[in-house]
C-alpha cells in the first residue's frame, strides 16, 4: 500500500509514545492537508473507517507531524523536468553560441538567450510558490 511505503521512507520521524501506528497519523495528516477538510471533518472520516479519534488530536498531529512530514516531501521532491531541461538546453546553447560565430551575432543570441534564462527563472520561481501555496507576481 502506498501510504506503508510513504511511512516506511520516513522512519526517521519517532512515532513512538503514540496510540495509533504511523500509518493512521500519516494517514490522517494527508487527509487534513490535501483537502480543505476541518479537524471535524477528518474525525468523521476516520470514524467511518472505524478509528475513534478526537478533533483535538488530529489538531495535535498535524500540529507536530505536518512540518516534519512537509520537509521529507520537500527532499523527495524532484525538480520538475520541464523547467529543468529546458534551463540545461539554455546553458548549452549560450556555450555554443560564445564558443562559435561572429562577434554580432554572438552578441544577438546572448541577449536571446538572456531572456530566455529570465523566462525559465521566472517559470521555475511561479511553479515552486505555486507548490507551496503562495502567490507570486
Amino acid at each position: 500500500m502506498y501510504v506503508r511505503a510513504v511511512a516506511e521512507g520516513m522512519r526517521k520521524i519517532s512515532y513512538a509514545g503514540y496510540r495509533f501506528p504511523p500509518e493512521v497519523i500519516h494517514q490522517t495528516i494527508w487527509l487534513y492537508l490535501r483537502f480543505t477538510l476541518s479537524f471535524r471533518d477528518v474525525e468523521d472520516l476516520l470514524a467511518e473507517r472505524g478509528i475513534a479519534v478526537s478533533y483535538e488530536t488530529v489538531r495535535r498531529w498535524v500540529n507536530h507531524f505536518g512540518p516534519m512530514i512537509a520537509v521529507h516531501l520537500r527532499k523527495r521532491r524532484p525538480n520538475s523536468p520541464v523547467t529543468k531541461s529546458r534551463f540545461q538546453f539554455v546553458c548549452v546553447a549560450m556555450a555554443i553560441t560564445s564558443a562559435a560565430g561572429s562577434p554580432s551575432m554572438t552578441a544577438i543570441r546572448a541577449k536571446v538567450m538572456a531572456v530566455s534564462v529570465r523566462r525559465t527563472r521566472t517559470m521555475a520561481l511561479r511553479a515552486s510558490a505555486a507548490s507551496f501555496g503562495v502567490p507570486f507576481p
